[in-house]
């Protein structure tokens, strides 16, 4: 599978942190969705009264109540078989590659604030060059940490407790173990946290995802 490029894409979060390991599903916005209604309540925890939502496993729909009966009758199929067990928790932006994979066209690597995650778009984007057989990286400064300069470039989105956005490190290293313990290193010291457990100030990690991006080509100096 070979990465194509980098985008940033608007998606809604919905509350499930009765998995520690998964607290938050992210889902698209449904195409019969009222764009009005979703940028007023973008920023909201929960929905005003007379508020409902429907989500599935990739799309979710926030519609009022009172005009259920309006909804397009073309997708009466997402209606029935979708749930709305969640609560919202408003709307994010999510850092995502194109992959030229029939079955997995988009990989979702990460997801924060909008001028976050266009940064690391623009700067991932600057590492790939598509190609049949291998990416060639360039090393950005202060975007991607390089342990190995000759290894692949994994990305490892993680967060720590507490916090309300996932925060994305680029790694370019041998292995996927190496990249998840450089990225947490990071994501440590940039809170000014202790990872060792039981220590004053200590808070729990969780690795949202991890993989390899790009396989290691040419380096341009």
């Amino acid at each position: 599978m070979n990465i194509l490029r980098a985008f940033t894409r608007q998606v809604a979060q919905l509350d499930n942190s009765e998995v520690p390991t998964n607290p938050i599903l992210y889902r698209a916005i449904h195409p019969a969705q009222d764009l009005a209604l979703l940028k007023s309540i973008e920023c909201d925890v929960g929905l005003a009264p007379g508020l409902a939502l429907l989500y599935d496993d990739d799309q979710v729909l926030v519609y009022r109540e009172e005009v259920v009966c309006q909804l397009p009758e073309e997708h009466s199929e997402f209606y029935k078989n979708a749930s709305g067990y969640h609560d919202w928790l408003g709307l994010t932006w999510e850092l995502c590659v194109q992959t030229d994979a029939p079955d997995f066209p988009v990989e979702v690597l990460s997801s924060g604030a909008q001028a976050y995650v266009d940064a690391l778009a623009a700067a991932l984007n600057k590492t790939l060059q598509p190609s049949a057989e291998e990416v060639e990286l360039v090393p950005v400064p202060g975007a991607v940490h390089v342990v190995d300069p000759a290894g692949n470039l994994f990305a490892v989105s993680c967060r720590l407790e507490h916090d309300d956005d996932d925060s994305v490190y680029h790694v370019r290293c041998a292995d996927e173990i190496t990249a998840q313990e450089c990225a947490l290193k990071q994501l440590y010291e940039e809170a000014g946290s202790d990872p060792q457990p039981g220590s004053e100030g200590y808070r729990q990690h969780f690795i949202i995802t991890s993989q390899m991006v790009a396989q290691a080509g040419a380096v341009q100096s």
